[in-house]
């Protein structure tokens, strides 16, 4: 698939080839806002320590109807968040009535341009702190965004048919077995769908030219899902991919914070199959995006809870 030009001017690329070709393109450029820099890449201990957060919180849930977006899946993402930012309880009390309305608005956008609402929320967000730099207010919301949509997509898709997750008394399963499932879950449900950049010079696309300081669109989603590439797309499939996923995006615009979501999700599938072994547990009713592709982003998805 080819780059795309839009109404107003900027382009959109789109499939696997084209995406990857443009993410290693050095007329391309990112803003490099520094929100990568905040990062606290946590340790395998920290790690084990969020999956007891979350395995704690969960347990105190009642029986009955949980809305499962959220109540679980935002609830992981700020957790998470907050413990790789370094925040402090206090610090996440003033964030998140913020970072509540950014959820809310691009949750209801009809496309994938966010809502005017959700940036004015957004720039509000970054004058939250007076003391610290914005970026590092603009790292919460992306983080808690980004972490609360990828495990609502695992646990909602996990219920009809999912890849199992390796025990961790396991003495099979190796670093290479949770890596494969790691990787397949995370092209299906990838946190983010879209990254943009601007020419730093002109090029030419399609035959086309394309002039410097024009926005580029690179659709991460429409890689992972790309049918020449992953037959079956929307099935999950581990181990059996060849192809490595986008998710992150490639060099030199690699996602710094690919590590961090990584060990978050392994995190998260700990907790999440530790809490399937002592419930029962029941997919109501979902309501997905209408225009994203059926393994990316859900508003609600309701879960009957019982205790096994």
């Amino acid at each position: 698939m080819p780059w795309l030009r839009q109404a107003d001017g900027s382009w959109l690329v789109r499939g696997y080839h084209d995406v990857v070709a443009a993410l290693r393109d050095p007329r391309l450029a990112s803003a490099a806002d520094g929100a990568g820099d905040r990062l606290r890449y946590p340790s395998v201990d920290a790690a084990a320590a969020l999956q007891r957060a979350t395995q704690a919180a969960w347990q105190t849930l009642a029986p009955g109807e949980v809305e499962l977006v959220s109540t679980m899946g935002r609830s992981f993402g700020a957790t998470a968040a907050a413990m790789v930012l370094g925040l402090s309880d206090g610090d996440v009390v003033t964030l998140w009535p913020f970072a509540d309305v950014v959820w809310r608005e691009s949750a209801t956008a009809s496309s994938s341009t966010v809502s005017l609402a959700a940036r004015e929320a957004t720039a509000a967000l970054a004058n939250a702190f007076t003391d610290q730099a914005s970026t590092h207010v603009q790292a919460f919301v992306a983080l808690t965004h980004s972490l609360s949509a990828l495990v609502s997509n695992v646990m909602v898709h996990s219920l009809s048919a999912s890849p199992q997750w390796p025990a961790a008394d396991d003495e099979s399963a190796s670093h290479d077995a949770r890596r494969v499932v790691l990787d397949e879950w995370l092209r299906c449900c990838a946190p983010v769908r879209y990254v943009y950049r601007r020419t730093s010079q002109r090029l030419t696309a399609n035959g086309e030219t394309v002039e410097s300081g024009l926005s580029v669109t690179v659709d991460l989603e429409s890689a992972n899902f790309d049918p020449t590439v992953f037959p079956d797309p929307g099935v999950v499939r581990p181990g059996l991919r060849r192809t490595p996923h986008v998710a992150f995006g490639v060099a030199p615009h690699a996602c710094r914070g690919a590590t961090t979501v990584q060990l978050a999700l392994a995190a998260f599938l700990e907790a999440w199959t530790a809490f399937r072994q002592t419930h029962h547990l029941t997919l109501l009713s979902t309501q997905a995006e209408a225009d994203f592709v059926a393994m990316r982003t859900w508003k609600r998805a309701v879960l009957r809870v019982e205790r096994a």
